[in-house]
């Protein structure tokens, strides 16, 4: 709320010096006579006056909601998983190389494990889809780059 009431203040200043210009220039008393103000000014500045008092309190609710904003309690329950031996009967030699590096790692840049076990980009993506999909592992996007997470 404090950066809208200073975008405010901005912009109810921007617009009262916009139209203080226009009546200097189009004002016919202060053309006609001998006049050293025109009428239309002083009713643009209680206007003005009236909305930065209005943005002041904008303002002023803003600081008052930041500074009594509420503590967030946050509880953390860590449930243990039961440790589930994986069948690696149904797995390819690459497959099961990539879930042995996982089960020491427990975690692990996907860079680093196409630098690891030499693979290229895609066949690891095509091999982390299916451990992914079997919940054995889980991508996490970090940047331009994922890292890998062993569930088990």
């Amino acid at each position: 709320m404090i950066g809208i009431s200073i975008v405010l203040i901005g912009i109810v200043f921007l617009f009262k010096t916009s139209l203080e210009d226009y009546i200097y220039t189009t004002c016919p008393l202060l053309h006609n006579t001998d006049a050293t103000e025109c009428p239309a000014t002083r009713t643009l500045n209680q206007q003005a006056y009236l909305a930065y008092f209005l943005v002041s309190v904008i303002a002023i609710i803003g600081l008052i909601l930041a500074i009594i904003k509420p503590e967030k309690i946050i509880v953390i329950k860590k449930v243990k998983d039961k440790k589930v031996e994986i069948d690696t009967k149904e797995f390819s030699k690459e497959e099961k190389n990539i879930i042995i590096l996982l089960s020491k790692e427990k975690t692990m840049f996907q860079a680093d494990l196409i630098e690891k076990t030499q693979m290229s980009k895609a066949k690891i993506t095509r091999i982390l889809d299916k451990l992914e999909n079997k919940n054995i592992i889980e991508r996490k996007r970090r940047g331009l780059t994922n890292i890998v997470v062993f569930k088990q």
